[in-house]
């Protein structure tokens, strides 16, 4: 059914009414600025009086100035009027609810303020909505007001959690890697830190904020806004999972990655070294880059700088100390991370330094790395870096962190 509207429409009745009757009189000429409805449009008159009374109505029919209605609606009583009694045309919540449901689609999700993600975490195990939005589940148009809390399971340690909406407007988040609740719509969703199973409150996406990355799973907005970076560094099997995981093998020299797709790798053969080229194509075919030096010390800020954890870590995990603000773990003093830069000085003969995919005319051809590792205690900290690394070293020190750039689809509003 369409509703109907028209500017200014207000008028009065011409005679009194009983709770029963379905028509009404308007005052002499005042029913040309209503619309005309045909066929199944309508749109809303709300009556009303000196007293304050209210009761809305929905006209199917007009003729001159007589208004065919269905009383009572919109959760009010039907009840008799005055001659005098005010009929003014009203913005309503069904009208809403029908503009809404003739413009939406199954991808429909907008929130009253895009400056944010929809959620925010009142604690760190409570989760609620940061405003009011609309979506469609199914071929169901929901509306969920601000505040409304998002049901949480027992939050557990380094796991990724998924948010889904139901027809009934209830919101509940599962493990990601569990099976999607059935009949319900993803929505969004956020990251339980490793070590506290708290919310990471910049892990926090939805459909219209999240990382530009194919995957949102295990990243972290920087604080200020303008890029998300993994949570964990690259581990072993990255290439086959496409985002960060605690608890898993890091990859480096002596625990190679496994090799991407894109590359001819098959799901099992590693990369023949862990280099700066080699994590390339991995976090390129993970629909990611590497980030910009300026970007890694904004994520990496709030360590405790001069500090590194002493032996190989082995696993991606949290270590006291080593998680930056924005929820990045093993940010500094853990391993020595690859990044963007690779530079060279006027070359003077082919270095052959791109592992057997042709070769490069440069001298002194370097790539910059970030945080220090396990050992450099003094050196370790949120600008730690060095830029004298050829971009063909494999060391089990030498590590990779992906980064990806931020979305947000509603930054009008």
């Amino acid at each position: 059914m369409a509703a109907l509207l028209s500017n200014n429409a207000e008028a009065q009745i011409a005679s009194p009414i009983s709770a029963g009757a379905i028509t009404i009189t308007l005052k002499a000429g005042q029913g040309a600025v209503f619309p005309s409805p045909t066929g199944s449009e309508w749109f809303p008159v709300t009556l009303y009086n000196l007293s304050d009374d209210i009761e809305i109505t929905h006209c199917t029919g007009r003729s001159g100035d007589t208004l065919t209605v269905l009383r009572g609606m919109e959760g009010t009583t039907a009840r008799s009027w005055l001659a005098d009694d005010g009929a003014d045309l009203r913005f309503t919540e069904a009208v809403f609810d029908t503009l809404v449901s003739s413009v939406a689609t199954a991808t429909t999700f907008v929130k009253a303020d895009g400056s944010q993600p929809a959620w925010t975490a009142p604690t760190t195990t409570t989760l609620e909505t940061s405003s009011d939005f609309v979506a469609v589940v199914g071929s169901t148009v929901i509306e969920i007001a601000s505040g409304t809390a998002v049901t949480l399971p027992t939050l557990s340690a380094g796991t990724d959690y998924t948010i889904y909406a139901a027809t009934d407007g209830s919101l509940q988040a599962v493990d990601a890697d569990s099976a999607a609740p059935a009949g319900e719509r993803k929505l969004g969703g956020f990251h339980a830190s490793a070590g506290a199973s708290e919310i990471v409150e910049l892990s926090m996406w939805d459909l219209t904020w999240r990382p530009a990355a194919p995957s949102p799973r295990g990243m972290t907005l920087d604080p200020g806004g303008g890029v998300w970076g993994d949570i964990y560094l690259i581990d072993v099997g990255y290439t086959n999972f496409g985002y960060s995981r605690n608890g898993q093998q890091i990859a480096d020299g002596n625990s190679r990655p496994i090799l991407p797709a894109t590359v001819g790798g098959d799901g099992t053969t590693l990369c023949p070294s862990a280099s700066w080229w080699q994590f390339l194509d991995i976090i390129y075919a993970a629909g990611k880059r590497y980030g910009i030096y300026e970007e890694l010390v904004s994520l990496a800020y709030g360590v405790v700088e001069r500090q590194a954890v002493g032996t190989d870590p082995v696993t991606t995990q949290h270590q006291a100390g080593h998680r930056g603000a924005s929820g990045m773990e093993q940010a500094t003093g853990v391993m020595w991370q690859w990044f963007s830069g690779v530079s060279a000085t006027a070359g003077s003969a082919y270095l052959d330094i791109a592992e057997g995919r042709g070769e490069v005319y440069a001298s002194n051809m370097k790539a910059p790395l970030f945080g220090a590792n396990w050992s450099n205690v003094s050196n370790a900290g949120s600008r730690a870096s060095i830029w004298s690394g050829a971009p063909d070293l494999s060391s089990s020190y030498l590590g990779a962190r992906a980064l990806s750039d931020h979305l947000n689809l509603q930054a009008e509003r």
